[in-house]
């Protein structure tokens, strides 16, 4: 998919560059006296479809000079960056640029188009008039005269911040699936219910970027914690979590998974560590029993999300079956 928009992009690219040597080689007043109306007009109809493409063209395209400095730019400019074309004229297309590392690195290339090669830059970080920035790809080619003369560069700008999230999402998508298939690896080649409660807590804090957490286990009808991660919660093994107190109590009571993302609003909140904002507790089920939970914490309100909390959910079940096995072979 990402190939074709590239290729898309880059034919868009070569039509404005045909476009303005067709202008630069047109001279209207030879042309007027020289052809025929008919084949003038026809001149005309075809440099309002150039000029057309130019302005239409979806993405911010710049006309640079010799100078490297910018001359004209299209409808999709001002959309993009925010600028007016009479604000940006006369700039360095530099200036576009959020970082200096980029603006070095855009200068740099621009001498590949002095040598009449074309240019691609990616992971650009643009820079828009009310200071946002964007995730930018730079096409350039230089335009040329029959003999091989510079006359400008035409540059465009592709905003991919959309593009660049989805491959993000995809590339989470890829290591999730590859933590699940370690998680099963991991805790089916093992029956040590400590060393296997001890790994899928690790799994869930590091996963989901927690400071803390625990994992308990149902021991004789109570929920025992065996495992517990962050400093705060040194030396809770061993402690028994009481049903219907507490957020983790009203999971153990309703065997519902809790995602509270501002702990302090929760009316059934009990302060056990100090700092704390927000909270995930899953249930570990086997065959509809709670035969545990587990809980990860944080100090960040926004560390969490629901693609987290949907995630440790799908890891719980993994989790629950290699726990549940671990523990008949322990009793």
């Amino acid at each position: 998919m990402y190939t074709i928009e590239l290729i898309i992009f880059i034919v868009a690219c070569a039509a404005i560059v045909i476009w303005w040597q067709y202008l630069k080689k047109r001279q209207p007043k030879q042309l007027a006296a020289s052809k025929p109306m008919f084949n003038a007009n026809a001149d005309e109809l075809r440099q309002a479809q150039l000029e057309a493409i130019f302005m239409a063209t979806p993405d911010p395209v710049l006309y640079i000079t010799p100078q490297q400095h910018i001359s004209m730019t299209n409808l999709a400019f001002t959309r993009t960056f925010g600028y007016a074309s009479r604000e940006a004229l006369g700039h360095d297309v530099s200036f576009l640029c959020a970082k200096p590392d980029d603006c070095q690195r855009l200068r740099q290339e621009f001498s590949k188009l002095v040598g009449g090669e074309s240019i691609l830059i990616t992971g650009t970080q643009c820079l828009r008039k009310d200071e946002s920035n964007f995730d930018g790809e730079i096409v350039g080619v230089a335009v040329q005269t029959d003999d091989g003369k510079i006359k400008g560069y035409i540059v465009i700008i592709r905003d991919v911040t959309r593009r660049k999230a989805l491959e993000a999402e995809m590339q989470d998508n890829f290591s999730q699936l590859a933590v699940l298939q370690q998680v099963d690896i991991e805790l089916n080649s093992t029956l040590d219910l400590t060393r296997a409660t001890m790994f899928a807590l690790n799994a869930a804090v590091r996963l989901s970027g927690a400071d803390s957490g625990f994992i308990a286990l149902n021991d004789h009808e109570q929920m025992v914690v065996q495992q517990s991660i962050g400093t705060e919660r040194e030396g809770y093994s061993g402690t028994r979590l009481v049903p219907g107190r507490s957020i983790v109590g009203r999971l153990i009571t309703r065997h519902q998974p809790e995602f509270v993302r501002n702990v302090q609003l929760d009316e059934d909140y009990e302060a056990e560590l100090p700092g704390i904002q927000s909270m995930i507790a899953v249930p570990l089920m086997s065959q509809d029993n709670l035969i545990g939970l587990i809980c990860v914490e944080t100090a960040d309100k926004m560390r969490f999300d629901r693609e987290i909390f949907d995630f440790l959910q799908v890891l719980a079940g993994r989790i629950a079956a290699a726990l549940d096995n671990a523990r008949l072979h322990h009793d």
